[in-house]
């Protein structure tokens, strides 16, 4: 929790640098707040604005279903803060978050020191910083620290094999990047198998876990789907009493 936090506040830090920049320049400031400095954030600016508002006409191409308007929606009504003000903050405060999983990572390969320094160098890594700086508001903040998180749920599930948690990394994958958290998990089981020349039982479940984003089907299905799965695993488990 102690590199967590240090290497979370470090992340903020550094991207705070952008706005003592601005502070200075009168025409990036319009109503109190920042201006936003990637086009394609007010795309996306406006679907959050309409969800919020409830406001969508047929054939209208505002992003009023998108995950990234949704959820800043999301973030501006329950914290009751100004959308204006939310897609500025936004992307440093969430593109932050990189440090959380990279320090997981780091932990459930033994390392948690090295996931610390990496925590740490990862906000200075050059587009990185660039697309998770406040003020460059777009689905970055996103494509690049949820991955991240759904490869420290692959290694953390596969390390403690307890079935409780299995549908936590499809849950993120619904996003993105199923495809390669899936073949990764495939190939690392086919080496488990024939050349470690261990039991994948359980493994073998988790991947049935990670065939659920792959599925061409609707997402709240596919929510569904991980559900039943999950009961049913833990459900079997107790019943038949396995050990695993």
């Amino acid at each position: 929790m102690f590199y967590i936090l240090v290497a979370y506040i470090f992340n903020i830090w550094v991207r705070f640098i952008y706005v003592d920049i601005i502070s200075q320049i009168p025409v990036w400031q319009f109503n109190g707040t920042y201006i936003i400095n990637n086009p394609d954030g007010f795309y996306y600016a406006e679907g959050a604005r309409d969800f919020i508002n409830g406001f969508h006409q047929k054939n209208d191409l505002s992003p009023i279903y998108n995950v990234t308007s949704d959820f800043t929606a999301l973030v501006s009504e329950f914290f009751h803060i100004p959308l204006d003000k939310v897609i500025f903050y936004l992307p440093g405060i969430i593109g932050s978050l990189l440090a959380l999983p990279l320090i997981l990572i780091g932990e459930a390969i033994g390392g948690a020191f090295l996931g610390f320094l990496a925590a740490l160098m990862a906000p200075m890594v050059w587009s990185y910083y660039h697309r998770t700086m406040f003020g460059y508001y777009d689905t970055d903040m996103l494509t690049v620290v949820l991955p991240t998180f759904a490869i420290w749920g692959v290694l953390w599930s596969l390390k403690n094999k307890n079935v409780k948690y299995f549908f936590l990394t499809p849950l993120i994958e619904l996003y993105n990047v199923a495809n390669g958290i899936f073949i990764m998990s495939f190939v690392y089981l086919l080496y488990l198998k024939f050349v470690k020349k261990e039991n994948i039982f359980i493994e073998s479940l988790f991947l049935l876990f990670l065939i659920v984003p792959l599925l061409p089907i609707d997402i709240k299905i596919k929510i569904a789907v991980l559900i039943f799965l999950q009961i049913s695993v833990s459900y079997i488990k107790n019943k038949i009493n396995l050990n695993f």
